[in-house]
């Protein structure tokens, strides 16, 4: 056999075995990237929305908002979307405490109690460090005074992107 037949039989050979390889692990890397994405800019927008209508509308109408944010949260878990779940218990936490605050000024004492404790558990969950009542009620207040609308844990992940 001559070089220029050895070199394209290896060739053809080598093209044969690299392009479905190639296109496997590509869609493996490519695809959870793309994934992780598209759930942040979701969940992202999801938020904005939750905390303008917790921050411009009535009692009830904020509750539902952020009761319906915490449904789509457990949605995305149940579909498997843990990459962020670290910042998405951060942000129930959040939502949680702001339930609490919107029960307590509703005058529903005991329903405000279980959503702070939530909020506390999600918080442990996350970090495993217990975070005071007092405390959650500061940074959630300190949140609520800043000029954006996104969730702290899905917005420093929107940043490092």
């Amino acid at each position: 056999m001559t070089r220029l037949k050895r070199f394209a039989l290896l060739a053809v050979g080598g093209l044969v075995a690299g392009v479905p390889i190639g296109f496997g692990l590509r869609h493996r890397s490519f695809s959870t990237g793309l994934e992780m994405f598209s759930d942040i800019l979701a969940l992202g927008e999801y938020e904005t929305l939750t905390s303008l209508q917790y921050r411009e509308s009535s009692g009830p109408k904020a509750k539902q908002a952020l009761l319906d944010l915490l449904k789509f949260m457990d949605g995305m878990q149940a579909n498997d979307r843990r990459a962020i779940e670290r910042e998405m218990d951060l942000d129930r936490g959040v939502a949680l405490m702001r339930l609490a605050l919107l029960e307590e000024k509703a005058g529903n004492s005991s329903e405000a109690r279980d959503y702070i404790k939530r909020a506390q558990e999600c918080l442990k969950k996350r970090d495993g460090s217990d975070v005071s009542e007092g405390r959650l009620r500061e940074l959630v207040t300190k949140f609520d005074a800043t000029p954006t609308y996104k969730l702290p844990g899905v917005f420093l992940l929107s940043r490092r992107m």
